[in-house]
């Protein structure tokens, strides 16, 4: 049984997916009640859940858990999960932490524990990404050049929120909460020689723009991301 931990996607992503999609139950704090109820996405599915008192009663009745926390609050109750004999496996919501230096404890503990965890970057379960794989590993040509172009309005600058997935230092902004999908889909076929890396925007911890380009043993890899345009586009 999933703890989720988490009222956002948290709720309206992961809690269709296992009551409606693996018909398994989930257990939710007793808080989220009025937010599932309120959300015509999410209330079908309150059929499959199981309340609790709070998160920490939510973690013990469970055997798995989902955290979707912000990044600041994630290695409290990841460090939470590890110290439960009852928690078997650990899925996590991009960015772990608000920065690398936090995020890399984060990982020592979860592989130190022994648990099976896992980091939620859609990008590695779309059909393009499969495409893309299957490209690298068998029709790769030598000096070939990847680029990837991606265009949109963050729903934060459409709606001009000052909220965490804005900021750098929180976790968010351009790398921290969209670029970093293509970097663990990246990171995979060893595209780890950086080239270039520069950020555009309003200030370091409001950057909207991302330019990368990096190589690895057979090509190169160029990438623009634009999380403040009145363009939408995302090709390769």
């Amino acid at each position: 049984m999933f703890a989720i931990l988490g009222s956002g996607f948290g709720l309206y992503g992961y809690v269709p997916a296992i009551v409606g999609g693996l018909n398994k139950r989930v257990v939710l704090p007793e808080r989220y009640r009025e937010r599932v109820n309120a959300r015509a996405d999410v209330q079908p599915f309150a059929y499959g859940i199981d309340w609790r008192k709070d998160d920490y009663e939510a973690l013990d009745a469970a055997d798995s858990v989902i955290i979707a926390k912000r990044p600041e609050e994630q290695p409290y109750w990841v460090n939470e999960s590890i110290k439960r004999n009852n928690i078997e496996k650990i899925l996590l919501e991009k960015p772990i932490a608000p920065n690398p230096d936090a995020a890399q404890q984060v990982l020592d503990a979860l592989n130190s524990s022994g648990k099976l965890y896992r980091i939620g970057y859609n990008f590695r379960f779309t059909d393009w990404a499969n495409g893309f794989k299957n490209w690298q590993d068998n029709s790769q040509p030598a000096g070939a050049t990847l680029t990837i172009d991606w265009q949109f309005r963050a729903h934060h600058y459409a709606n001009d929120l000052a909220n965490w997935k804005r900021f750098a230092s929180t976790g968010g902004g351009v790398i921290g909460f969209y670029g970093i999908h293509l970097i663990a889909l990246l990171s995979e076929y060893d595209y780890d020689n950086v080239i270039a890396s520069e950020v555009a925007g309003q200030s370091l911890e409001d950057a909207d723009k991302w330019f990368l380009e990096a190589t690895n043993a057979k090509s190169r890899c160029q990438i623009f991301v634009d999380s403040n345009s009145a363009h939408n586009c995302f090709s390769i």
